[in-house]
């Protein structure tokens, strides 16, 4: 970091003033060494399935952990959109592929942490008023994922969310 430096555009950058000219080298090296040898908490991996007939549906989590490092695995082909945000997944495919019956589908790994023996993992299903979505998670046994449940939602509810809620034990989702 030098004084007086400009960029390319006649904008002079911000020096570091009062720090010495590495003094930005040392404060990035002290926080690098305070990620690597930081104790993060353990987690879980759960793979999500997720196919639906319908135009659009979310999964969220709801409570039971918190949903970190989501991956995603696969998206059919017949997608029109799949997104992943902080504790929740959307998938979503043409409104005329929906009403024909087609299916859209895709698998995302995330890790669960904060998981306490006894709770119950509990997550929400929305999608839109045509076909069914089907939700399927797995646990990771021996670095296979197994089948913990599957729930299949084709049901109307009149609140305008269209949705419906279900939930695992933590001791069954987690298990090794």
């Amino acid at each position: 970091a030098a004084t007086g430096v400009t960029d390319g555009f006649g904008l002079p950058y911000s020096d570091y003033d009062p720090l010495p000219p590495d003094g930005y080298l040392r404060h990035t090296a002290a926080w690098t060494d305070r990620f690597l040898t930081t104790a993060w908490p353990g987690s879980t991996r759960v793979r999500i399935r997720i196919e639906t007939t319908s135009d659009w549906t979310t999964v969220r989590l709801r409570s039971g952990g918190r949903w970190l490092r989501p991956d995603l695995v696969s998206v059919s082909g017949t997608a029109a959109e799949a997104y992943l945000g902080d504790g929740h997944v959307g998938l979503n495919q043409p409104l005329a592929r929906a009403e024909a019956g087609h299916s859209a589908a895709l698998v995302l790994d995330v890790h669960f942490s904060d998981r306490l023996s006894g709770r119950t993992v509990e997550f929400v299903i929305e999608r839109g008023g045509i076909g069914q979505t089907m939700v399927e998670i797995s646990s990771f046994r021996s670095g296979t994922p197994v089948v913990v449940r599957t729930i299949r939602w084709d049901g109307w509810t009149d609140d305008g969310r269209n949705a419906t809620a279900f939930g695992i034990p933590a001791r069954e989702l987690f298990a090794k």
